[in-house]
């Protein structure tokens, strides 16, 4: 991977619960919008918008096992101001509800 894209990669993971643009993050590297987009697309293998949800569910899936804060919480640190759209990326990308997910991946003690 070109380290120009593991760059920006990095920066996402960094500040995935920041509201992140591609012309944002484009103008941040110094490039135009499309070609981070065509380079992110080639070396990743999925877009920057998608690389950014895909790290918003990670750190999502892993409070909701983790921690007992309330799932309004866990949307909103996840970059989420609105849980309503935070709850239908979730299921769309897990497949469950939050509420759902977190009874059945709770680790029992």
């Amino acid at each position: 991977m070109p380290p120009l894209v593991a760059s920006v990669m990095s920066h996402m993971d960094r500040l995935y619960a920041e509201p992140l643009g591609v012309e944002d993050l484009a103008a941040h590297f110094g490039l135009s919008a499309s070609h981070l987009h065509a380079q992110f697309r080639e070396h990743a293998g999925m877009t920057p918008h998608q690389h950014l949800i895909l790290q918003r569910m990670r750190s999502a899936r892993h409070k909701l096992v983790t921690t007992s804060d309330p799932i309004k919480s866990i949307a909103r640190e996840a970059g989420y101001a609105n849980t309503e759209n935070f709850c239908r990326a979730f299921k769309k990308h897990c497949g469950l509800t939050a509420a759902n997910y977190r009874r059945k991946f709770i680790p029992y003690g």
